[in-house]
């Protein structure tokens, strides 16, 4: 029954948009294991220099957030383990990195001080949303980055792009739902 919820607050195209986008660009879909796997520990070294972990100690009031989040959505859905990582950093973002075996969350500082606990609340969970529908079965930035790269330039292929960015926009609905939840 849980699964059931937290597919029910999956947007609707997303689905159906995330399987033309690796129809269309399989070789940066499903990415090998063991490249996420390494990517995941690259970016956890590079973590490490710029940002601060988050333990129980540190934040008690961040991190008492962040495992509320995870134990609501574990009710409706398995979520692997994760970590939680603030950068300093005056722009109002976060981030996920998932390997299929763990995550980590980064919250930039300006979270922080400018946002209340039910804000944070909401961009954390908005964050796992992403982790429970598998959107990163899809690297956007290797795509476009590809795509840019490639691309002639008279733009003949506006759909590719158009096709990616739509499938963005709706696991970005999806994560938010998450978010709400």
């Amino acid at each position: 029954m849980g699964v059931n919820l937290i597919e029910s607050l999956r947007f609707y195209s997303d689905l159906q948009l995330a399987n033309q986008v690796q129809m269309r660009f399989p070789k940066y879909c499903e990415a090998h294991p063991s490249k996420s796997q390494a990517l995941l520990d690259t970016y956890r070294s590079q973590l490490l220099g710029n940002s601060v972990f988050i333990t129980p100690s540190l934040l008690p009031d961040v991190y008492e957030i962040f495992n509320h989040c995870i134990c609501r959505v574990q009710k409706f859905g398995e979520l692997r383990a994760g970590s939680l990582y603030v950068q300093q950093d005056q722009n109002y973002n976060a981030r996920v990195i998932n390997d299929g075996t763990r995550f980590d969350v980064v919250l930039n500082s300006s979270l922080l001080t400018d946002f209340s606990n039910g804000e944070l609340c909401f961009v954390l969970g908005h964050e796992i949303g992403h982790i429970l529908f598998g959107h990163n079965m899809i690297s956007v930035s290797e795509v476009l980055n590809d795509f840019y790269s490639s691309a002639p330039t008279d733009s003949s292929e506006p759909a590719e792009l158009d096709l990616l960015l739509r499938w963005a926009r709706a696991s970005e609905i999806s994560a938010d739902r998450i978010g709400v939840l």
